[in-house]
Parts: C-alpha cells; structure tokens; sequence
C-alpha cells in the first residue's frame, strides 16, 4: 500500500502525461493499471472501500490516459472482492462410511 501511496510516481505522471507514446512498450502503464486494480480489489475485501476507490480511480485514469481501452475494454474494475469467510475454522464435510456407499450400489 506504502509503495502505490508513496513511493511509486509513474501512475501520476503518466496521468499528468496524458498519453503513452510507445505501444511497444505499453507493458509499462499495464502493469500501472493491474497493480492498482488488483490493490483496490485487495483493500475492498479487506473492508476499506473508500481507499480502494481511489486507487481503482486512479487506474482508471491510467487506463484512459495511456489510451489502453483496447487492453481494458471494461476498464479495470474487474476485480471481484474475495468472498472471505466469517472465521478461519475449517469447513467441515460429512463424508459417507465405506459399508453405506456400498449397499446404496448393490440395490
């Protein structure tokens, strides 16, 4: 989060910019975008939706700017939040004893 927030800078000025000059190397704002959406998927699961539309806005904006709909053609909020369960007991799964398997095949 620290490093999107506060380290990296491409993101801004690549939206500043407002273009991507080189296709070839279009990888570059892709993984801009990717790293953001997957970051705002992240945060919004994690139940901090107000920061985690930031930073899927902010590579929305990226998308636009570098001219990426091609690659983004339903932008980058394709990240579904992660259905996390209510506590981390295992599941538990009623499993049929061997005898009562069999005598339902023989009838």
């Amino acid at each position: 989060m620290a490093l999107w927030t506060d380290v990296f800078r491409g993101q801004q000025a690549l939206i500043a910019k407002n273009d991507w000059p080189d296709r070839a190397s279009v990888n570059i704002p892709v993984l801009y975008a990717a790293t953001g959406a997957l970051l705002g998927g992240v945060l919004n699961s994690g139940g901090q939706p107000r920061l985690a539309k930031e930073i899927i806005d902010t590579s929305e904006r990226i998308v636009a700017a570098a001219r990426m709909t091609d690659i983004f053609p339903s932008g980058v909020r394709w990240t579904v939040p992660l259905e996390v369960p209510s506590s981390d007991a295992p599941r538990t799964t009623t499993l049929t004893p061997p005898e009562q398997v069999k005598n339902r095949k023989s009838n």
